[in-house]
């Protein structure tokens, strides 16, 4: 219980009539509009240098049509990145037997990676989302889809997220919330944009 009381503070401030509806198949897509992506988001650091846009469906159509082709591409992109940056790390350490034991680590979750990441991209197909709009310092048009997966749903987030934009941690949102950023511009999916 005390995640749904995280996500409802988290998660009041955008309204639903200035949000669009987009169904594809049987999935839905709120398409948040630019005052109501700044309410949510304009006070977040992150945010700053950022010029929030109503999400046109044509764009998060494409979006998301891009994110079932390239989704495991992009996981693969920000899994090396990131270890990449553990090796260089337990490098400068010096400690010779973490990274012995982190290069194991590495081939048994590249290994289960290939295995299991086409499933993971056609379950992609069952998830419902949100998605906002922003241009990036390169002015650069970025889609940030958040998708869920709501064939289990404890905390009844499937009621709120087509009026609140949902943020969450830990327990349920680790195994079925999947987020990631489509750049207008270069037509790529990415787990970061700025990767």
């Amino acid at each position: 219980m005390k995640y749904f009381l995280i996500l409802l503070a988290f998660s009041c401030f955008s309204q639903n009539q200035e949000n669009q509806i987009l169904k594809i198949g049987d999935r839905t897509f709120v398409l948040f509009s630019e005052k109501s992506s700044k309410k949510q988001f304009s006070e977040f650091t992150h945010f700053k240098n950022k010029q929030f846009k109503t999400v046109d469906s044509i764009f998060a159509q494409k979006a998301i049509e891009q994110l079932y082709i390239q989704s495991c591409n992009a996981s693969k992109q920000f899994q090396t990145l990131t270890q990449e940056s553990t090796f260089e790390r337990l490098k400068e350490e010096g400690n010779g037997k973490e990274l012995r034991i982190y290069k194991k680590q590495v081939r048994r979750e590249n290994k289960y990676f290939l295995k299991y990441c086409p499933k993971w991209n056609r379950d992609l197909r069952k998830f419902d989302g949100q998605i906002l709009a922003y241009t990036n310092e390169n002015k650069h048009l970025i889609l940030w889809m958040q998708l869920f997966n709501f064939e289990s749903d404890p905390y009844e987030i499937k009621r709120q997220y087509i009026n609140f934009w949902i943020t969450g941690f830990h327990d349920w949102f680790e195994t079925n919330v999947q987020r990631f950023h489509f750049n207008t511009n270069t037509n790529k999916i990415s787990i970061n944009e700025e990767l």
